[in-house]
């Protein structure tokens, strides 16, 4: 029995005045200028008229020449590279200081993210400006957003950013995801693709062209995508689907963009498996079972997502007044079916069944107008949360005789966010670019549990400013400095480990960014060294109450993640790029005085880019280095670094001529073939639950996905 719980009415004042004033910017459209045409929100922190690093026709990677911060895009010629059936998270491999670990079929079933050392709780994703990170606990989950096909960019963000960077957990960075646009001329195109393990995709894509130009000029795009794998682990199957819409229409001075996307999946997890596991079973044992009556049998122990993400946003200008409205909704329902040992069961078991509905909504205001030699920009995100902090519903279920055990528990988590922002441009002289700004973090959490009839509350707020510098020592060379103040409210679990502690404050670290960016000939780049310092890590601390010892949370860790960063393209031939990318990471809990886990102490990518009328390709090879990996609740072991590669290659044919005058507008081809050089290493590790020893998430051998599609 689904249980149903009406949407909490919002309590924090300032959302209320925050949509209030969203409503009226709207209302404004009717007094403006309807023939001026529309300003673009500014997307980074680069100046309106910089060039571009590395901006060469085939180059995977470019770097605005005049931003305050650290920036790179990777451009459509890497992301069309990528295996369409994997996530967005392999383009993001080659660059410095990154770490992707697929956690199953090469990117399909999701994978962690590592930047600079830090997990992707410490990292800001957003999908065309809208913050994705569960509000709750900052978790981020790749598969249940954009596939490759349908994004055109990515811009990604090392460091904390700006004042202007909306989003909760930007430690690390952010990487903001932007979805493909609208064609202005029809086009259809259908789409089949087959690989190893048994994965195959097909779907299509559909531009209707420019409609309703008399009226209301419009263009529509539609997508859908079925995926299916048997994964390369036994008992791994995936089955995704995917639809997309996107419509943008030019309404009087500005520009109406529609946006709705799907995600339904369904997959067994890996596991991993120890060494003996291995040496018992073999390189492919998952953990789970084909045995009906075994307890880690792959029916009865799988995950689930759907999710919906939708927005309406207006970007229109009063006179030389930029402004910008997003209202937003998610939906979604997470979690999977699992057993439960108990002794006192018949088998020695329960099957549970867990799940996480969601309903999170919110709004993004921005305005901006420039002055003489800048500019003014403000802002405020507002966004309610409505999901749970543990489960929703819990039914344990007899196994063999469908006797309900245990009632469903309920227990939500209400997180209210207010966050405006100011940030000021300013160029004293034409070389010199100046920003600062700050921004408030207002965050409120609300826990309801509906069994015990208890409710509690949270409230945090902390001023965050920053400022940045551009300088230009040439025309296509210039120096950059960077200082953000970064914070975050502590987790839904974290306030709530073993009692409620309603002390725990946000963590706070300061981050510093100096480095060059340059664009000399055929050479372009960026070099950064970085350093971000935690005052107050939230670390698990024991306590004494009464008799009895707790573990829980506490304000009481330090840490320090440092580096080098150098990221290289370079234009051998119109048609040929090579990139060569650097990182050096010293990421380290000084309070614990510990490696940080998943952070490489080095990271090599080099490759090569092909793109000419008819052909495209990209070769890349990674190395990553010796990271460490929890063996308990206090000791670390080292994990040994490895190298991979990847390939892929595109045909595009042209007009075929068919018989009796028929005519295919085109056909293309594409191979894509993951670790390259077959190479056995493991991906992560963790401490094992069914026996002593930890549980290794291995690569999977060499493999391939060849896909053939037409557009008419």
């Amino acid at each position: 029995m689904m249980l149903h719980f009406k949407q909490p009415l919002i309590s924090c004042h300032p959302l209320k005045v925050a949509i209030g004033l969203a409503l009226t910017t709207v209302a404004a459209q009717q007094v403006a200028i309807a023939d001026t045409p529309v300003l673009p929100m500014v997307q980074s922190t680069a100046s309106h008229m910089g060039s571009t690093s590395g901006n060469s026709a085939t180059a995977p990677y470019s770097s605005p020449l005049d931003s305050t911060q650290t920036e790179e895009t990777i451009t459509g010629q890497a992301i069309s590279a990528m295996n369409p059936t994997g996530d967005f998270a392999q383009s993001l491999a080659n660059l410095p200081n990154m770490n992707i670990v697929p956690t199953g079929n090469n990117g399909i079933d999701g994978s962690n993210i590592y930047m600079r050392g830090m997990d992707q709780s410490l990292i800001n994703f957003t999908m065309d400006g809208i913050p994705i990170n569960s509000p709750i606990g900052y978790g981020f989950y790749s598969n249940e957003n954009l596939s490759p096909q349908y994004i055109s960019a990515i811009n990604v963000k090392p460091g904390p950013g700006s004042a202007a960077t909306v989003g909760n957990a930007n430690f690390a960075g952010t990487v903001a995801i932007h979805s493909v646009t609208p064609s202005s001329h029809f086009s259809a195109t259908p789409f089949y693709g087959y690989g190893s393990f048994g994965t195959q995709s097909y779907g299509g894509v559909i531009n209707s062209g420019e409609i309703l130009g008399g009226i209301i000029p419009t263009k529509i795009l539609l997508g859908a995508t079925n995926t299916r794998s048997n994964g390369y682990f036994y008992n791994t199957q995936s089955h995704k689907y995917t639809f997309i819409f996107k419509s943008i229409s030019q309404i009087g001075p500005g520009r109406l963009t529609l946006f709705f996307f799907q995600n339904n999946q369904t997959w067994n997890f890996y596991n991993g498996a120890t060494k003996q596991e291995t040496a018992e079973y073999g390189r492919r044992y998952s953990g789970n079972s084909a045995d009906p009556g075994s307890p880690d049998y792959y029916g009865d122990n799988f995950k689930t997502f759907l999710n919906w993400q939708s927005y309406v946003k207006y970007a229109f200008h009063i006179g030389r007044l930029e402004l910008s409205d997003q209202y937003y909704y998610f939906s979604g329902k997470g979690g999977g079916t699992f057993t439960q040992n108990n002794r006192a069961a018949p088998g020695g078991f329960y099957l549970a069944t867990k799940l996480f509905p969601v309903h999170e909504f919110g709004n993004i205001f921005k305005a901006r107008y420039p002055l003489g030699s800048g500019s003014l920009e403000a802002g405020v995100w507002a966004d309610s949360d409505n999901e749970t902090a543990f489960q929703y519903q819990s039914n344990l279920y007899n196994r063999f005789t469908g006797a309900l055990v245990s009632a469903p528990v309920s227990q939500p988590v209400v997180t209210e966010s207010v966050q405006p922002y100011v940030q000021g441009e300013w160029s004293p002289i034409t070389t010199l670019r100046l920003t600062t700004g700050v921004k408030l973090l207002n965050l409120h959490r609300t826990w309801r549990d509906y069994v015990s009839k208890m409710e509690r509350a949270a409230n945090f707020n902390q001023w965050l400013p920053s400022f940045g510098v551009n300088y230009a020592l040439q025309p296509n060379w210039h120096l950059y400095f960077n200082y953000t103040r970064s914070a975050e409210a502590p987790s839904s679990s974290q306030l709530t480990a073993s009692y409620f502690n309603s002390g725990l404050q946000p963590e706070i670290a300061n981050s510093y960014e100096a480095g060059t960016y340059w664009h000399q000939g055929a050479w372009g780049g960026r070099f950064t060294a970085f350093r971000t310092n935690f005052e107050n890590y939230i670390l698990s601390t024991p306590v004494v109450i009464g008799n009895q010892v707790f573990s829980t949370q506490s304000n009481a860790g330090a840490a320090i993640y440092q580096g080098l960063e150098f990221s290289n393209t370079y234009q051998i031939t119109p048609w040929l790029s090579a990139f060569a990318n650097f990182g050096i990471l010293d990421a380290r809990m000084t309070s614990k005085n510990q490696p940080a886990l998943q952070a490489p102490h080095h990271t090599e990518a080099v490759g090569l880019n092909v793109k000419t009328a008819h052909w495209q390709g990209m070769l890349a090879v990674q190395q990553i280095g010796s990271r460490y990996y929890a063996t308990g609740a206090t000791g670390n072991s080292k994990l040994d670094g490895y190298v991979a590669g990847s390939l892929s290659v595109a045909y595009d044919t042209g007009e075929l001529s068919l018989w009796k005058g028929y005519i295919l507008p085109n056909l293309q081809i594409s191979a894509h073939v993951n670790n390259l050089f077959n190479n056995d290493y493991a991906l992560s590790a963790s401490p094992s639950t069914s026996s002593a020893g930890a549980a290794y998430q291995l690569a999977q051998p060499i493999n391939a996905f060849a896909e053939i599609s037409t557009t008419f």
